[in-house]
């Protein structure tokens, strides 16, 4: 039986949870489907499971895609 190898630092974007800021107001914890009727671009901030850990959308794997296909 084959092993998945995952980085420590992978996350499962279906399950995680997701802080957003805008005009210094902090919403969250968002999930996915939350997230998909934001207006999310890839340069925008998002904190993923953590309030503190701050990452360009772009930056998460396949998260940009997700929202684009959740939002159909």
């Amino acid at each position: 039986m084959g092993t998945t190898n995952r980085s420590s630092n992978s996350i499962d974007i279906f399950t995680a949870t997701y802080y957003y800021r805008e005009n210094n107001q902090l919403y969250g914890p968002l999930t996915i489907e939350e997230l998909a009727v934001m207006d999310i671009r890839e340069n925008t901030p998002l904190a993923v499971n953590n309030p503190n850990n701050w990452k360009y959308a772009g930056d998460i794997p396949d998260l940009m895609n997700t929202l684009r296909y959740v939002q159909n």
